[in-house]
């Protein structure tokens, strides 16, 4: 496992401790940066942040749970650090180069649970 900046183990920390509405909120922003022609009413980014994350769970599903075997590797002590698996998981998810942060994607992916969404047994 790569070493992370000081940077980088703030900005997870900050998408795990932050309500997560702001941070389905930072999805959507995220994402329509690149599309400036749409914009979304006040208060409606967290709902749209999760229209956007479930159009992105089975990319996200075959990616970390089958491609990566998730839950094979969910017992590493590495892992039980939640800063280090959003790093792992965002290092996965880079791979997608969707134009999103993917600390950001990973962050809610740990915050949703791991072993639920993989289906783990």
């Amino acid at each position: 496992m790569r070493r992370l900046s000081e940077d980088e183990v703030n900005e997870i920390n900050g998408y795990l401790s932050e309500n997560i509405d702001v941070v389905y909120g930072k999805l959507i922003l995220a994402h329509i940066g690149k599309d400036t022609k749409r914009m979304l009413k006040t208060g409606e980014e967290p709902q749209e942040g999760r229209k956007l994350f479930k159009s992105m769970e089975a990319s996200l599903k075959k990616l970390i749970c089958y491609e990566w075997e998730y839950c094979s590797k969910r017992n590493n002590p590495e892992f039980n650090d939640n800063v280090n698996l959003v790093a792992a998981i965002g290092d996965i998810v880079a791979t997608l180069s969707i134009g999103i942060p993917p600390f950001l994607i990973a962050a809610i992916l740990v915050r949703k649970g791991l072993n639920q969404f993989c289906e783990c047994s």
